[in-house]
């Protein structure tokens, strides 16, 4: 059973980094709207990205960098409106030929620029769906809890006039002038008195 992929690039990564020209890509609106679904969006009006090749220190490893924007459609968790943001991340990755996999000791000396977040296997011809993991990584860019910021005239406005307590109203007996005791024992004698 094989999984759809809403947004798929593939790109031949040994090939282009032979080359090192940037590559640049965009979701149409139907990869947005299948997106937006995935995620729980009300809506992504776009996504787009940019492919770097950096320098690599290792031969069948390949980092990259990729800039990614996405403009976004949350629902507030609050008062469950439409609102729109924009999303700018840069992230790092690195591709590796799946031989260098089967050999652990080769993982560990590997050197990366020290930036990378994860490592992914490039099939046996090379290929690297990079649409899939910029997917991914907006996936984490993405608000949990999205709320609207309200304006701050709003936000004055609202507050009550005088500030919320919780603590119990004071009286407005001086301390030092009430005295229990005395008042119980003024008590008393008006009793023996009576």
């Amino acid at each position: 059973m094989t999984s759809f992929i809403e947004f798929s690039r593939l790109v031949n990564i040994p090939l282009r980094f032979l080359e090192g020209k940037p590559l640049y890509f965009e979701a149409t609106q139907d990869e947005c709207l299948k997106l937006a679904k995935r995620f729980g969006l009300e809506n992504l009006k776009k996504l787009s990205f940019s492919l770097f090749f950096l320098s690599s220190q290792r031969p069948l490893t390949y980092p990259l960098k990729a800039t990614l924007e996405a403009d976004v459609v949350y629902t507030c968790v609050k008062t469950l409106d439409p609102f729109e943001d924009h999303i700018q991340e840069t992230v790092y990755f690195t591709a590796q030929n799946p031989s260098l996999f089967k050999h652990e000791d080769t993982l560990e000396d590997l050197i990366l620029t020290g930036e990378e977040e994860t490592i992914e296997p490039l099939d046996a011809e090379g290929f690297l769906d990079v649409g899939e993991i910029i997917a991914q990584y907006l996936s984490l860019a993405l608000n949990l809890y999205p709320s609207i910021s309200l304006p701050s005239e709003v936000k004055l406005s609202s507050l009550p006039s005088k500030p919320f307590s919780l603590q119990e109203p004071q009286t407005h007996e001086k301390p030092s002038t009430y005295f229990p005791f005395k008042n119980l024992i003024d008590l008393k004698n008006k009793k023996k008195g009576t």
